[in-house]
């Protein structure tokens, strides 16, 4: 599918050189599900710590950009995958909802609205930052930057139980 952007793509890229980033993780296709490789994990995460804005389709990685405070324009100018429904098709689902719902992005429908949500966030990107926030706790509420080792250490006590 970016290859059918790909001119426009690198138009972009030109003009914008080293102010904007083209990321495409490689995406594993499982059995009945996806999986992204690790490598692309690392650098996504590099991404969302360094990025001034992010942009983006309805993608549940605005969740990842709360947890980095990082302002999201979330775009909603075209068709879903050369299907007739509309982006905005997407805010019916669930997690896009709630998303939308604690206004932590800003949507764009068009392209006067893209720029001035862009503009805005360059001027102030503390604006929406209490929602982001506020979605943060709701989210990494019990264990923030820890899941992990304390996942780790439950799985100890409870084999430790069991062994008696």
């Amino acid at each position: 599918m970016v290859e059918k952007y790909q001119e426009r793509i690198d138009k972009l890229k030109q003009r914008f050189s080293g102010l904007l980033y083209f990321d495409y993780p490689k995406l594993e296709y499982l059995t009945d599900d996806i999986d992204m490789p690790n490598e692309d994990m690392y650098r996504q995460a590099d991404l969302l710590r360094h990025a001034d804005v992010l942009l983006t389709e309805y993608s549940t990685l605005v969740l990842e950009a709360t947890f980095y405070d990082l302002p999201v324009v979330n775009i909603s100018l075209y068709n879903f995958r050369n299907t007739d429904k509309p982006l905005a098709y997407f805010e019916n689902y669930t997690h896009i909802r709630k998303l939308m719902d604690e206004k932590v992005m800003r949507t764009a429908y068009d392209y006067d609205q893209l720029f001035q949500h862009i503009k805005d966030y360059l001027s102030d990107r503390n604006l929406d930052s209490q929602n982001r926030q506020s979605m943060k706790r709701k989210f990494a509420h019990a264990n923030p930057g820890d899941a992990a080792t304390v996942i780790g250490r439950y799985l100890i006590d409870l084999a430790r139980e069991k062994a008696g």
